[in-house]
């Protein structure tokens, strides 16, 4: 475990990668993010998410997302929440989500779903390393 007096970070992780052409090491963030999801949309939430939409998914990969999941759960009667997980992999955090979100894709999909999911930098706590 780490120890953030010191210095380090639960949420950041160094993986080594295998993939042609990548660094010997990736530095990794680990996110979550959750939203309110208006009832009337939840069907058209999670249809969307059924069928991949490439292009978004793409665009995603190429802002150094990965490992994205996505659940959805009724808290309370009527009150749906989607909480999202996902490791980035870039140098400028900030940078590559605003480029992100000027994409059409982006701006189609968040339009589509009729959800925005701010990102919310959760206070890790806890985590185990994959070996």
């Amino acid at each position: 475990m780490t120890d953030p007096a010191a210095g380090e970070s639960p949420n950041r992780t160094n993986i080594d990668s295998t993939a042609p052409g990548a660094k010997a090491k990736v530095d990794v963030r680990r996110f979550g993010c959750n939203a309110k999801i208006r009832p009337e949309k939840i069907d058209v939430y999670k249809r969307h998410h059924a069928r991949h939409w490439p292009e978004l998914t793409k665009a995603l990969v190429d802002h150094y997302l990965r490992n994205l999941s996505a659940w959805v759960r009724e808290l309370e009667p009527g009150e749906h929440y989607v909480f999202s997980y996902f490791e980035y992999s870039g140098d400028d955090f900030e940078g590559d989500f605003q480029h992100l979100a000027d994409l059409s894709v982006s701006q189609k999909w968040h339009t589509t779903v009729d959800q925005d999911c701010l990102v919310r930098s959760f206070v890790p706590v806890y985590h185990i390393a994959g070996q």
